[in-house]
């Protein structure tokens, strides 16, 4: 019941990049990802880079219009979810900020299962991705185990998501998820963000 509640929780919006505005953004959001300094991975990202910085709080032109946009399928998602009757929508953070930083994974790249402590609504943006496969490489997971705690049941309950470039994904920041390893000569480039209490 409570993996039911989750399910229905998570949220996929999906950003049809088709303007010419919006094309030129996802451009210099990777122009920017690659001029970013991003230490070369971290507690929960394998070999990849993973940013420090919070992209928000240097805003520019690009910056502005990504936010926007974050905030546009934030609103939609809590409407879509507001008749909720749980503590998640109930006590949503009317004051709130975006904290959000730049992820690239290359070759078996992937992140460990974990959570975001700090925020309360968490998301991805995709700017470039994994050809979709059966193996389900570079694809998102979410379940209800993580940080390598034992596992007394194999059989735990799991959604996977097998993101495009231009979706955004919303789930609350409380439920694990993770990358799966992609064993392509490629590239994972997104933007990682929480929406925090203020």
């Amino acid at each position: 019941m409570l993996f039911a509640k989750i399910h229905l929780i998570l949220f996929l919006a999906q950003i049809f990049l088709i303007t010419s505005a919006q094309l030129k953004m996802s451009s210099n959001l990777l122009t920017e990802s690659e001029k970013s300094q991003l230490p070369w991975e971290s507690r929960t990202t394998k070999f990849g880079f993973q940013g420090l910085n919070n992209v928000f709080e240097n805003p520019n032109e690009t910056i502005d219009d990504l936010e926007s946009i974050i905030r546009q399928a934030i609103g939609v998602y809590l409407n879509k979810f507001i008749n909720e009757s749980n503590t998640f929508i109930s006590d949503w953070p009317r004051d709130n900020k975006l904290s959000g930083w730049y992820n690239r994974c290359i070759k078996n790249g992937h992140h460990t299962s974990h959570i975001h402590s700090r925020g309360w609504l968490s998301g991805v943006m995709y700017l470039k991705t994994i050809a979709p496969s059966e193996s389900n490489e570079g694809a998102i997971e979410f379940g209800l185990h993580g940080y390598d705690l034992p596992i007394s049941n194999n059989d735990y309950p799991k959604i996977i998501n097998k993101p495009r470039a231009g979706d955004i994904v919303l789930f609350p920041s409380s439920l694990f998820h993770r990358t799966i390893p992609f064993t392509s000569d490629s590239e994972r480039i997104t933007i990682a963000f929480d929406l925090v209490k203020t």
